[in-house]
């Protein structure tokens, strides 16, 4: 008796202990690092999960647990992910990280699930969900609130997040908290009553302002999965539940093929779509994340495609994905850097290879099996709260296609929250427990696992503490400081990159560089460029510096190895121009120059476009014999980029675009007649 009631103890302060975190969760956030939560919520909880499995040591490790196919999968996957970690030829720092992270989960699922099977731990656990979105929505409400006194612009309101770093991640934190806010609103206690309707309230509202296309979708899938149980028998609720995983798969793949084929059929479907969103640039504008996305899915199957069996390593898509071009996604321009191809399924198939894309598949499909089961086998179990999570886990998977909430640690807790819930209620009859050998070997295999995690953490948070310091002091000029908060940074095998794959020795080199440390900055330049070659930036600088050694050879090999990855990469395309042009090669340097235009600093561009302009229009006068007319209107063409550059400008890129298909000389084809509409808009 005394041994039940110590563990009852035990039971009900991990209870305690993992209530608490999950309330107190949307305030754990700092301004010190780029990304407010990532690295301070993962620490935090690593250090949750070692307080758990200190209080479970006395418990022997049921069976059970183990042996569930939900954690039988999930520990599959960790292994596929410890082979491709370890077979590749990856960034180990990266593949290191995300292994232990998805240990981890898999560790507090395991301790999570034999303290959901106590009903008073449950409704714990479960009311402090409901507190967890009901804060949630009121810290976004309360944000709206003071842009709106404050006359803010539109753009302003986009970013509001709560504590969740973009819209679309707190609407699918919310979304993943609906069914316990429901359990909640079936209590008898009217507090936990109000607590689940207001939350309930307020997320609507919170959704109607984030707008957020994926969850409203999956709002749908739960609204109609919820209607298909209650009204329909099982086998067609059944039916209904894997065709639906199916056909969401076959959406996806549609979609991705679709963004990507050519052919008749498809451009046909494309049409119709852009009638149906009165959208002509849908397949096309970088702000329209739809066409964005379909870039990034592309490249994502081409690494997938390269690297079938093992992937390219956990954590290393933001590092490999370079290879497969950036044209038409966000980070083309070089000021924005892809981390992640926003589908955790296609994201996972890359890293680790499509067993472990099959095997994540699995897990919901084992988890929809096993409730489903559950719900059925007794009319007690067929309650709205089950009902509801069958459809969020439907509807959590339709997100996890087209989003990324398995990076964030917040949304992986609520997931792991459902399935420890679905292996609890699965568990009736008394399972064996391990033997002590096996028992004290997994503790301490367990034990090493979480300590490592916990020092990684730590390490990887210190160091973009660090890293988000010598950031805020380039904008200060303060370059010594900058290479002291990097220096302090890197952690060799722990932390060698940032979230965005961007090498740590690179802001190094461009302190360096700044302060005229040519030779330090190189060795800074070659170091990031071991751990990132695909980086457009890091290619652009180890030019520069050849090039200022006079080594323009050199220097245009890697000018063009950054503009293969994105033709429109201004800093190489500015800087392979000039080289061009020097050598006299003004054609070539034109096309370059020509192909970028998403120029941000407008100026310098211009200014280099004007000059091998005139260059080649002087040229092009002195060698060629020409008659009076078309001297007349290639010298009107030289006094358009005096009198309005903006509109010569113009000309240029549609002579480039002709120039494309036959390599024609740009006068020769601005001469043409095919063209002459053009001149007499101008002139």
């Amino acid at each position: 008796m005394k041994l039940l009631k110590t563990i009852f103890d035990i039971r009900q302060f991990k209870t305690i202990l993992i209530s608490l975190f999950i309330l107190f969760l949307p305030f754990f956030y700092t301004e010190s690092t780029l990304d407010p939560v990532l690295t301070i919520r993962f620490l935090l909880f690593s250090i949750l999960v070692f307080i758990l499995f200190l209080l479970s040591l006395k418990e022997k490790t049921n069976n059970f647990y183990l042996r569930h196919p939900i954690v039988k999968s999930f520990i599959t996957l960790f292994f596929i992910f410890l082979f491709s970690a370890t077979l590749n030829d990856s960034i180990i720092s990266e593949a290191i990280y995300s292994t232990l992270k998805l240990a981890l989960f898999i560790i507090f699922l395991t301790i999570l699930s034999p303290i959901l099977k106590d009903d008073s731990c449950r409704k714990k656990i479960f009311l402090s969900v409901g507190l967890f979105s009901l804060i949630s929505c009121i810290l976004y409400i309360y944000q709206i609130i003071g842009l709106k006194i404050n006359n803010s612009q539109y753009k302003d309101f986009e970013v509001l997040a709560s504590t969740f770093a973009n819209k679309n991640l707190l609407a699918s934190i919310l979304f993943l908290s609906i069914p316990f806010n429901i359990y909640n609103a079936k209590s008898k206690n009217i507090i936990n009553k109000t607590i689940s309707f207001l939350a309930l309230f307020l997320m609507l509202i919170v959704f109607y302002f984030t707008m957020s296309k994926a969850v409203i979708i999956a709002l749908l899938i739960l609204f109609f999965s919820v209607f298909i149980l209650k009204f329909t028998p099982e086998k067609f609720s059944k039916f209904f539940c894997l065709s639906l995983v199916c056909s969401l798969l076959f959406l996806s793949f549609t979609l991705i093929h679709l963004g990507n084929s050519q052919n008749v059929y498809s451009e046909k479907i494309k049409q119709k779509l852009i009638y149906l969103t009165q959208n002509k640039a849908l397949f096309l504008d970088k702000k329209a994340s739809f066409g964005t996305r379909l870039n990034l899915y592309k490249n994502t199957f081409d690494l997938i495609k390269n690297n079938p069996v093992l992937g390219v390593g956990p954590g290393n898509w933001k590092i490999q994905h370079g290879k497969y071009s950036l044209y038409g996604t966000l980070g083309e321009n070089g000021r924005k850097l892809v981390q992640r191809p926003h589908s955790d399924l296609l994201w996972i198939a890359s890293e680790a290879g499509i067993i472990a894309g099959i095997v994540y598949l699995l897990i919901f499909i084992i988890a929809l099996q096993h409730i489903h089961k559950k719900v059925f086998i007794d009319s007690k179990n067929q309650t709205l709260f089950n009902y509801s999570i069958i459809g969020v886990v439907l509807g959590y998977f339709f997100i996890s296609l087209f989003d990324f909430p398995s990076e964030r640690v917040a949304h992986n807790i609520m997931f792991v929250l459902i399935l420890s819930y679905i292996i609890s209620i699965n568990h009736k009859k008394p399972q064996k427990k391990l033997n002590n050998n096996l028992s004290n070997f997994l503790c301490f295999i367990v034990f090493l696992i979480i300590c490592s995690t916990i020092y990684i953490a730590d390490a990887r948070h210190r160091g973009e503490t660090y890293l988000t310091k010598a950031k805020f002091y380039k904008g200060k000029n303060s370059w010594r400081i900058i290479v002291k908060n990097v220096d302090k940074a890197y952690i060799p095998n722990i932390y060698e990159i940032d979230r965005s794959g961007t090498p740590i020795h690179w802001h190094r080199g461009v302190a360096n560089f700044s302060m005229g440390k040519i030779e330090d900055s190189f060795t800074d330049f070659k170091l990031a460029y071991s751990f990132n070659p695909h980086h457009l930036h890091v290619l652009n600088n180890i030019g520069t510096i050849y090039e200022i050694k006079g080594n323009s050879e050199v220097a245009k090999n890697y000018y063009k190895k950054a503009l293969l990855i994105s033709p429109r990469f201004e800093e190489a395309s500015v800087n392979l121009a000039a080289i061009l042009f020097n050598e006299n090669k003004i054609q070539e340097s034109l096309d370059v120059i020509l192909r970028c235009n998403i120029p941000q600093d407008y100026l310098k561009y211009e200014r280099y476009l004007k000059t091998i302009a005139v260059k080649l229009i002087d040229t092009y006068l002195k060698e060629k014999k020409t008659n009076i007319a078309d001297v007349k209107k290639i010298r009107d063409l030289k006094k358009l980029f005096e009198v309005d550059n903006k509109v010569a400008i113009k000309i240029m890129r549609e002579l480039y675009e002709k120039r494309k298909n036959n390599d024609n000389h740009y006068l020769d084809l601005y001469l043409k007649k095919k063209l002459r509409d053009i001149e007499v808009n101008f002139f």
